[in-house]
């Protein structure tokens, strides 16, 4: 790998090195703080990278897997740069609800009001009800009494999956949290003035 070296003897990747080391480490279980700034110093700052993350978060890279976007997000959410929201928010709309969790969660990370209302907005738009998953509703819903048993219908799945409630719960929760934290500040600043 041929890097250029910068003034603090840390690596300076090109596109296409800070391309593949970054895969390569969101392919990774566990991926600390430490690391995020080491890539982040090596692609010579958060506006080097950050279109590269958003672009791996939105699913728009070639050959990337499920994971790497996952962790993308993560990412994203972990270096609290708000110029990562319109990636973040444009994943609202997925239809991977586990990547709608990913994604309110590192917006809630960002925080600010240009991060959660896209969140308000959601969580506060009308959803239609769910059916329960097996459970058979009569004739209304093409099937026969008792004719939905779940496993046949494919509603149990081999690995665990978010759903919808679980969305809602996430969003609620970094709803809260943020309008748990504003009020102390809008204090500080009425004591401050």
């Amino acid at each position: 790998m041929s890097t250029r070296q910068v003034k603090d003897n840390s690596p300076r990747w090109s596109a296409g090195e800070l391309q593949q080391q970054l895969l390569q480490q969101l392919n990774k279980d566990h991926i600390n703080m430490e690391t995020i700034q080491r890539l982040v110093k090596a692609a010579g700052g958060k506006k080097s990278i950050l279109p590269l993350l958003g672009s791996i978060a939105s699913g728009t890279m070639p050959d990337e897997t499920w994971y790497e976007q996952a962790n993308a997000i993560y990412v994203l959410g972990m270096i609290k740069d708000p110029a990562a929201i319109p990636w973040l928010t444009g994943l609202l709309g997925d239809d991977d609800a586990d990547l709608q969790v990913l994604a309110v969660r590192a917006l809630g990370r960002i925080g600010g009001d240009q991060a959660l209302e896209p969140v308000r907005q959601l969580y506060n738009a009308p959803h239609p009800a769910p059916k329960p998953a097996g459970l058979s509703l009569g004739a209304s819903d093409g099937a026969a009494a008792g004719g939905g048993n779940g496993a046949a219908d494919g509603a149990t799945k081999s690995a665990p999956c978010l759903t919808p409630p679980a969305l809602a719960q996430e969003m609620r929760q970094v709803l809260t949290e943020a309008d748990h934290v504003a009020p102390r500040h809008a204090r500080a600043r009425a004591t401050h003035d």
